[in-house]
């Protein structure tokens, strides 16, 4: 109705709603198609950039690169043209996560690393967490494990209390540097915390992931029973947000 009048601008908060809405019930097309209309409305500044940042991790769940580049390309410009230094801590998890998962992993490591190293002393202690995290689990891939734990550890400890989501991630990234060590009882206990912290986020993407991990980790115990419902569960999580 705002926009039939010609009230476009007053629109844009009930399209990022209705997309958030959409995204909880992992309605991804809707959510995309709502985003897009906000955009159209004439959203800009921190709050496209937000949009774009969403749209990216909608764009991840349904595997489309092309749609996830095009978002990335698009917060960068829209982090040029701003100092605040939050924009830049947010585009740099995007920009490392995508190297990451693209298995750039030198890339990913330069670009955590280079802004922590521009932006220490502009972030506060939890934003520098994020940039530990990325930078812890592309050190695990790239296998130079001492340092991964000592940055993911750090980043653990700041998370506990502020944000069950990346509570969740620094566990799993510790919980492989565990299994990679051959220390499957505290490769467990880390699985059982990201398990929790996913669960109480409800961040379905990463509790199937922790399932698969669990599972592995069961396996590798003897345990081929509660292996298989863990992959079970798993897989049914995975099926749930396509």
């Amino acid at each position: 109705h705002l926009e039939a009048g010609g009230r476009r601008s007053e629109a844009i908060r009930h399209r990022i709603r209705a997309a958030e809405a959409a995204a909880r019930m992992y309605a991804l097309a809707e959510a995309l198609a709502q985003y897009d209309a906000a955009i159209a409305d004439g959203a800009s500044g921190i709050e496209a950039f937000r949009i774009q940042s969403q749209r990216i991790d909608i764009c991840r769940n349904r595997g489309d690169d092309s749609g996830r580049q095009a978002a990335l390309a698009a917060m960068a410009q829209l982090a040029a043209a701003s100092d605040d230094a939050s924009m830049q801590v947010e585009l740099t998890v995007k920009q490392a996560v995508d190297h990451f998962e693209h298995d750039r992993y030198d890339a990913a490591l330069q670009t955590a690393q280079r802004a922590l190293d521009r932006l220490r002393g502009r972030i506060d202690a939890v934003s520098e967490a994020a940039l530990l995290l990325e930078l812890g689990a592309t050190l695990k891939a790239l296998g130079r494990i001492d340092e991964a734990e000592a940055h993911l550890s750090v980043a653990l400890e700041r998370y506990r209390d502020t944000s069950p989501l990346k509570l969740a991630n620094c566990a799993y990234w510790l919980c492989q540097c565990a299994i990679e060590r051959g220390d499957l009882v505290r490769a467990h206990e880390l699985c059982e915390l990201s398990l929790a912290a996913t669960a109480r986020a409800d961040y379905r993407r990463g509790h199937a992931l922790s399932l698969a991990v669990c599972a592995d980790i069961s396996a590798r115990r003897g345990d081929l029973a509660g292996a298989v419902e863990r992959l079970e569960s798993a897989c049914q999580e995975a099926r749930d947000i396509r």
